[in-house]
């Protein structure tokens, strides 16, 4: 837990840093370049990250396993990096920024998959340095590129620098290593488990991004760094969701998870963490004073107001539907619950999208949390019934 507060005072220290230097126009192209590795960060999870932990669950997590996953990665960041080049391509305002991204996707990727990979073999200590590390490291090279005004795609790419700095560095102390070859036998090993995972990871992150792509287009930058901003800005409730992802889905055990009572006694659980920090981080938000908001986010902060509320329920309704899916995952059930989602996610697809369109960063919040609502009920119908 400890760990995921760090990872996530390190996505919020450097949102904060950038908007210390950038207008909100520019800090809206630097969260629309950010999000453009989430993108494929999420599929690198699914493929990599959560699945090692699933395997670790069921038998202890071996060398080999994470050397596969780590080759698996460079395989992703450079697919990313290449994706990002054709969008630098094809759209002229952005051109600088996906330029940027395609430099920083392989290192923000590879240290992502380096966490998971210490979470899996129980390595906190390197876990905690190098995130700490980051943290430091990162924030103080966006600030040197903010007082240089060197821009949004400068501070991309101080990101992605660190990020592969970081990983090297943990590889070459725990001795890990990656290959291609190593990779496409981890592929082979764990499609039956992975193929569900990156479809779900394809469904949510795409339709999340193509939101935010819309909000860029109809409404303009200064909404989209309202809209990820007011996400970060909760950014203890990403914390919590990590960790119901990461650490406490390490830990689940089946045996929990053969009755419906134990179903909804680990739910429940899972579901306070989520509360706790949602609620936590809107009354923090309520009390905080003008003038330090302010300070911390700059001019983005007198614009985030309006959008507090529906971010909450955004964050909330999120969170709980991370629940089922990690109680799916600890039960060993993919492509049911894989299934179940497309089908919400055909019936809902359009909702965030549109609330982007018609109302901006306030409605593609709102619809958002619509669709999640819709998810975690489906989801735990599946859940349930599996146990009958």
């Amino acid at each position: 837990m400890a760990d995921q507060l760090i990872a996530s005072l390190g996505t919020l220290t450097f949102l904060i840093v950038a908007a210390n230097f950038l207008s909100p126009v520019g800090l809206g192209q630097f969260s629309l370049g950010v999000s453009s590795v989430l993108l494929a960060q999420s599929v690198n999870r699914a493929l990599c990250g959560e699945t090692l932990l699933v395997r670790r669950s069921l038998h202890r997590t071996v060398a080999s396993e994470i050397d596969s996953c780590l080759g698996l990665a460079v395989i992703v960041g450079g697919i990313a990096g290449l994706g990002s080049l054709i969008a630098a391509v094809v759209w002229d305002g952005y051109r600088e920024v996906f330029v940027a991204v395609s430099v920083s996707a392989i290192g923000m990727i590879l240290h992502d998959t380096v966490r998971y990979a210490l979470i899996a073999g129980e390595r906190l200590t390197p876990l905690l340095v190098a995130d700490s590390l980051l943290l430091v490291g990162v924030s103080g090279g966006m600030a040197a590129a903010g007082a240089f005004e060197l821009g949004p795609s400068a501070m991309l790419a101080v990101w992605g620098c660190g990020g592969f700095l970081s990983a090297v560095s943990v590889v070459a102390y725990c001795q890990y290593r990656w290959s291609l070859r190593d990779s496409l036998r981890w592929c082979r090993s764990a499609i039956s488990q992975s193929s569900a995972f990156v479809v779900e990871a394809v469904l949510g992150a795409g339709i999340g991004y193509l939101t935010l792509v819309l909000i860029a287009v109809f409404a303009g930058d200064e909404e989209v760094a309202v809209f990820r901003t007011a996400l970060t800005i909760f950014g203890v409730t990403s914390v919590a969701i990590n960790f119901l992802r990461s650490s406490y889905l390490r830990h689940l055990q089946r045996e929990e998870l053969r009755s419906g009572a134990g179903i909804r006694r680990v739910s429940v659980q899972m579901s306070l963490i989520v509360a706790a920090a949602v609620f936590g981080t809107a009354f923090g938000l309520a009390v905080v004073p003008d003038w330090l908001g302010a300070r911390l986010f700059g001019e983005t902060w007198f614009l985030i107001g309006a959008v507090i509320v529906p971010a909450a329920l955004n964050r909330l309704m999120a969170g709980i539907s991370s629940v089922p899916t990690v109680v799916l995952r600890a039960m060993g059930i993919a492509w049911p619950a894989t299934r179940m989602r497309i089908i919400v996610t055909l019936v809902s697809f359009g909702l965030g999208p549109l609330g982007a369109y018609l109302y901006g960063a306030p409605g593609a919040l709102y619809a958002e949390s619509i669709s999640y609502g819709l998810i975690a009920a489906a989801l735990f119908g599946v859940a349930v019934n599996r146990t009958r």
